[in-house]
């Protein structure tokens, strides 16, 4: 039904790249939400992160949508890739 990991673990500085994938068919339902905060929480203990990381097309607005909602801070635009970077401390 979809995917959810992290991916680029700096381990110096504590910080890592979430990133997830949900079929269409099961969007809207708050599998996603709960997927990312049970895997958000255990990285902050378990890995004692400092910072996630996520990056998100601009165009898809339902994972805005979910990053805002999970405190995640907007923090700018790549303007090559057409990406939003966002962080949670």
């Amino acid at each position: 039904m979809g995917t959810c990991g992290f991916d680029s673990w700096d381990g110096y500085n504590h910080i890592a790249e979430i990133g997830y994938d949900l079929w269409h068919e099961c969007w809207g339902y708050g599998y996603m939400q709960e997927t990312l905060t049970a895997a958000i929480e255990s990285r902050f203990q378990n890995m004692k992160l400092n910072r996630i990381n996520a990056f998100v097309a601009l165009e898809n607005e339902k994972s805005t949508l979910l990053l805002e909602r999970l405190a995640f801070k907007k923090e700018g635009v790549y303007r090559d890739k057409h990406f939003l970077s966002w962080s949670l401390l």
